[in-house]
């Protein structure tokens, strides 16, 4: 693994304050931030949906999608979990 230089980490840093400042969030942190996070997500299928960029990992739009999906998936296991649902009686036909 390679040493991170200040120079890139300043690029890094500068990057993603324009992100935040475009996404309006930064890590998701509060609903505000969930509700963000999913209407980029929304955006982003909406833009790629029925084009062939929406399977290439190249896409540049692909890499947010990496991020965001996990991180929204780790938001929603801790405030928005599903019940267990109660076991279902199968009966045969």
């Amino acid at each position: 693994m390679g040493t991170m230089t200040a120079a890139a980490l300043k690029r890094i840093t500068l990057g993603f304050e324009a992100f935040r400042k475009a996404a309006g969030f930064g890590a998701i942190r509060s609903e505000a931030d969930y509700d963000r996070a999913l209407a980029l997500v929304e955006a982003i299928m909406a833009a790629t949906r029925d084009k062939p960029e929406r399977e290439d990992a190249g896409h540049p739009l692909s890499a947010p999608l990496d991020l965001l999906v996990p991180a929204i998936h780790e938001y929603e296991v801790v405030h928005h979990p599903i019940p267990q649902a109660a076991p279902q009686k199968c009966s045969p036909t």
